[in-house]
This record gives structure tokens, C-alpha cells and sequence, in this order.
């Protein structure tokens, strides 16, 4: 369903500190990079109670990202003590209610970075360091109209460059029949199955990859480790697996940690139902739509 979303670049540069909200929604979102703490500070959003998330570059993976997750009676007061205290930080996001008058329980803090925390944990494109806490006790209105408020919130979150709650593949994607094209790469009996969706390749819980590494391969070596210290990939007898589904950002990059060599991904994966290889398929996709 279609849905409206208020975007305010506030200096007017989409790099710059951003107000978000979605019409009909409570919530109010603020965004900023580390470099303009200073503005941040004036607003009045972040002298509210809410949860804030910070997030940069993984210094212990590289090409990875690390983010952080927190909650507050002022948010600002804990974004200040952070910006003294953490270092690997680049963007802060402040998240709270849009009037004064629908303020944000403790309780209800507390449930809302509990639930995003279990969450990111559970999509995997994050590294989450730090403690997960359980979910506190509340009555069911207000458990529903938090989980009302989350998933308002996650709609808007990828707009402010902040990735890490949406799903590798969308409700819809989720069984195979109903999801994009299913390309297949097959190496020396193993078999992994991938989905093309409208941000990449993802490759599907349950395939299979090479722990022979080839002497000559390059690409994607650190890919591959990485996500082997994440568990997206873990032994399973003579062979590694996918723990989850990975979204990759080229089919070349998707094959060679599959097969833990140089590959070609374009020609390397098959489409099931019409056995066209993945260039070949984009081709006659391009074929289509000019015609």
C-alpha cells in the first residue's frame, strides 16, 4: 500500500541532518551525520524520551558495519555522552513521538530498543555489540501500539540511509513461488539457490559453498570471512552453508564466495525455468521492456 512519508532536509543537503515522519504516524524521526552534533542539539526532538541508533563502519570486519542501539528519558544526553565515549560512529538517528502531548512511556522505550535490537540481530546486515535486553512486561494495547510504531518506523528508517532493519528478502519474497526470478549455481555437488531482487542477489538460506579454497582466487576472500564471523556462513560436514539468507551486490561477488574462486557470476548462474544465465536473462528482461 502506498504511504506518504514527510522528508525535511533541514540545511537543505540530502547529506545533512534530515526530519522524517509518515502522515497519520505519532513518530517523528531525526538524522544527522557525527560531523553536526551542534544542530542536532537545537532540536527539540532529541530532548524527548526515545531510542537512538549510531552506526559506522565495523573496525573488527572489513566492509562491514557496526551499529548501536540505545535508549533515553533526554536522547540527547546519551548521544553527547557517546560522541565522548564511542569511536566507531559516523550517523545518529534520534527516534521519539511528533507532539508533546503522545509521550513515550519508560516502559515503552524500553520495549521499542528491545524489540530493534532483537531485530537487527535477526537480519544479520549489522553487527550488534552490545547486551540484548528482553523485552519488558507490558499490557497487550500497549504492546500492540508499540509494534504499531515500530513497523512505522522501520518504513521510514531505510530512507535515512539506515538499513539495518529491513529484511534481506520482504514478506512477499519469502516463499519462493511468489519472489523474483531463482537462479541456481551448481560447483563440484554443491548447490546454491539465489533470488534477484530489487536490491541484489540474495543468496537463500540452506545453499551450499566450497570450503576449497583456489589458489589463485581474490575476490572475495574478506567477503567470505566476514561472514563466516558474522554465522551467516557455518561448517556444515565438508562443506560451508548458508545460516541465513545474504544479499550480495553482484552476481560475480555472490559466486565467488560460493565457490571460493574467481568467477564469473553473470555466466555463472542458471535461471531455473528458462535456463538462461543471469546475463542473458537481464539481456532479454532489457529486450522486453523496448519493445
Amino acid at each position: 500500500m502506498a504511504e506518504v512519508v514527510d522528508l525535511v532536509l533541514a540545511d537543505g543537503d540530502p547529506s545533512g541532518l534530515m526530519v522524517a515522519n509518515l502522515q497519520n504516524w505519532n513518530g517523528v524521526i531525526v538524522s544527522c551525520p557525527r560531523t553536526l552534533l551542534e544542530k542536532l542539539k537545537k532540536r527539540s526532538e532529541v530532548h524527548k524520551a526515545g531510542i537512538y541508533l549510531l552506526w559506522g563502519d565495523d573496525p573488527d570486519s572489513e566492509g562491514g558495519k557496526l551499529t548501536y542501539v540505545g535508549e533515553g528519558d533526554r536522547i540527547w544526553d546519551r548521544i553527547s555522552s557517546h560522541n565522548r565515549e564511542k569511536d566507531f560512529w559516523t550517523h545518529v538517528i534520534g527516534i521519539t513521538t511528533s507532539t508533546g502531548e503522545v509521550d513515550i512511556s519508560k516502559s515503552h522505550v524500553r520495549y521499542l530498543e528491545a524489540l530493534t535490537i532483537q531485530e537487527i540481530d535477526k537480519i544479520g546486515r549489522a553487527r550488534i555489540k552490545q547486551n540484548k535486553p528482553t523485552p519488558p512486561q507490558i499490557n497487550e494495547s500497549m504492546r500492540i501500539s508499540m509494534e504499531t510504531f515500530f513497523d512505522k518506523m522501520k518504513r521510514v528508517l531505510p530512507l535515512l540511509g539506515y538499513p539495518f532493519l529491513t529484511p534481506v528478502l520482504s514478506h512477499n519474497e519469502l516463499s519462493v513461488t511468489d519472489s523474483g526470478p531463482l537462479f541456481i549455481l551448481k560447483y563440484k555437488g554443491l548447490e546454491a539457490r539465489a533470488i534477484l531482487t530489487n536490491s541484489g542477489l540474495v543468496v537463500l538460506k540452506g545453499s551450499k559453498a566450497s570450503t576449497e579454497d583456489n589458489v589463485s582466487w581474490t575476490n572475495g576472500r574478506q567477503l567470505r570471512a566476514r561472514l563466516i564471523r558474522e554465522g551467516a556462513l557455518i561448517l556444515s560436514g565438508e562443506e560451508f552453508e548458508f545460516s541465513r539468507n545474504v544479499e550480495f551486490s553482484s552476481p560475480s561477488a555472490a559466486a565467488c564466495v560460493v565457490r571460493a574462486a574467481q568467477s564469473p557470476g553473470p555466466i555463472m548462474w542458471i535461471e531455473e525455468s528458462t535456463g538462461l544465465n543471469y546475463k542473458d536473462y537481464i539481456a532479454k528482461l532489457s529486450d522486453q521492456t523496448s519493445n
